[in-house]
């Protein structure tokens, strides 16, 4: 298995089995990064490794952040499933007005093939293309309605759409995040950027969500446990900061 690992023989890579992928997978993850350690090491100074130390340390406080979660005020989120309902209703009509302005009917935001056959084939704008394992395929995900909005009569509906998406995708957030503790979890990357800020996601479990992103109306529904508190501290500026020192 140690010859497969590193080879670059593509027969031999597509008849493995399901099993033996996930093993070369979760292998590679080990040895790339022993042998990337092993690279920069020379490179480690002094306050490199304080920053490594402290990042390693910061394991178990935020794998228990992780495991613990938040809890949820359930009326709160019945509210909120309301509102984000009642604006997805109303970013939908402003979105099928003007698709069908453009070609007569309406359009789902969160249907790639229809909004390839609108934006590129109807609209005539240039194909945006993105890589995905390893092919070059047409796109319109968000980094490619971004690139389009540069068009005069295609920005609307690129925000339209983009609108449409980022409700449903809240709503769907809003009524399936939760574990069957009624507690919502994210997961955290504690080195994943280069200010020192903590990285979110969706939990290990698919559920949750990236909640360092969470608009301050989504943030109501999550409360602190009986005998805590929240705090918030404003690091708006904190990163600018930073840099202008160095």
């Amino acid at each position: 298995m140690a010859n497969i690992i590193y080879s670059d023989d593509q027969e031999t890579i597509a008849n493995l089995t399901h099993d033996q992928r996930q093993f070369v997978y979760n292998t590679l993850d080990c040895c790339v990064t022993t042998e990337v350690l092993e690279k920069i090491k020379p490179q480690l100074d002094e306050n490199s490794s304080i920053v490594y130390k402290f990042s390693r340390a910061l394991q178990g406080p935020v794998l228990d952040m992780m495991m613990r979660g938040m809890a949820v005020n359930l009326n709160t989120k019945k509210k909120l499933e309301d509102t984000f309902s009642k604006r997805k209703i109303r970013l939908q009509f402003i979105l099928d007005s003007l698709a069908n302005a453009v070609w007569g009917k309406d359009l789902n935001a969160n249907s790639p093939h229809q909004c390839k056959a609108f934006f590129y084939e109807h609209m005539g704008l240039p194909k945006q293309y993105k890589f995905a394992q390893g092919q070059r395929k047409v796109s319109t995900d968000r980094e490619a309605l971004e690139k389009l909005r540069i068009h005069f009569y295609a920005e609307p509906v690129c925000n339209a759409v983009l609108a449409v998406r980022d409700t449903v995708k809240k709503l769907s957030v809003i009524r399936k995040g939760l574990d069957e503790d009624l507690r919502i979890r994210t997961s955290y990357g504690i080195a994943g950027t280069e200010t020192g800020r903590f990285s979110s996601s969706t939990n290990v479990w698919g559920t949750g969500d990236n909640l360092q992103n969470w608009e301050a109306l989504m943030r109501q529904m999550i409360v602190p446990d009986p005998g805590k508190k929240f705090a918030y501290i404003d690091l708006e500026q904190a990163e600018s900061d930073r840099k202008s020192v160095v």
